[in-house]
């Protein structure tokens, strides 16, 4: 999960600087107002839904976590029951 991260990090920083390069070319001319609206929303689009993906793995993760905690926090209880039943 780390590297998936970290892949995604290295992406958006990608995005960021493309969509800066973008943004000085249509400043410059050397990019039409047109193909700046739809190159810059490709990039923003792009990150939007890697934003998503990664929100939904960290709410996977998170709640996996939780269960795993709750069932740990259970063991002594159920040590102690089996203990009395014994």
């Amino acid at each position: 999960m780390q590297k998936e991260l970290d892949t995604m990090r290295c992406r958006n920083t990608e995005l960021t600087a493309l969509f800066k390069r973008l943004y000085e070319d249509n400043m410059l001319g050397r990019v039409t107002s047109e193909q700046f609206q739809i190159l810059s929303g490709d990039y923003n689009a792009e990150q939007s839904i890697r934003i998503i993906y990664r929100s939904v793995d960290v709410m996977d993760s998170v709640e996996s976590a939780e269960i795993h905690e709750h069932e740990i926090e259970e063991l002594p209880e159920q040590a102690e029951s089996g203990q009395k039943t014994a």
